[in-house]
């Protein structure tokens, strides 16, 4: 069975201006995908607490998702 392997690109936002570049090119070649920043500065309770947050929004019900939903324009 073959394996199939696939890379991300690593933006490390402790050297920009110098990653600038790498990430441009990141978001470019990605388009609707993902890399990985690291060194963002980002604290661990807000990443967690987010994680929390986005896995309860998705588990809510397409009438509550839409009931809430914010139609002003812009």
């Amino acid at each position: 069975m073959a394996s199939d392997t696939c890379s991300i690109s690593i933006v490390d936002l402790s050297k920009l201006p110098a990653e600038q570049a790498k990430l441009r090119t990141a978001v470019t070649e990605t388009g609707p995908g993902c890399f990985r920043v690291v060194n963002h500065g980002v604290p661990m309770a807000l990443r967690e607490e987010m994680k929390t947050t986005e896995a309860y929004l998705l588990h809510l019900l397409p009438e509550v998702k839409h009931r809430n939903m914010d139609t002003t324009p812009g």
